[in-house]
């Protein structure tokens, strides 16, 4: 009877995910990335074949490869997760304007 409900437990996380994903807009603006680091959201874009949603933003550091002001895509699935930092469940990127 457990294996029931974990499966289930399973499938609600997993839902929970998809639709904070799909509910999730990019606002335009600055951002700061878990490292330190602060970019501008610029747009939002759609792969072509894919039609992925990506966010496309600028470095407002100075990057060491490609200078300040440099622009960056990553699959807006990436821009929103969680990642593990120092022991920790922190947002890659967090809102701060």
């Amino acid at each position: 009877m457990s294996f029931i409900i974990d499966f289930f437990k399973e499938k609600l996380f997993k839902f929970k995910k998809i639709i904070f994903y799909y509910m999730s807009e990019i606002k335009l603006g600055k951002y700061k990335h878990y490292k330190g680091g602060t970019v501008e959201v610029l747009f939002t874009a759609h792969h072509s074949e894919t039609l992925e949603d990506f966010v496309v933003y600028k470095a407002l550091y100075d990057c060491r490869t490609f200078g300040k002001g440099s622009i960056w895509i990553r699959p807006k699935k990436m821009f929103l997760e969680q990642v593990n930092y120092k022991g920790k469940k922190v947002p890659r990127f967090e809102k701060i304007d």
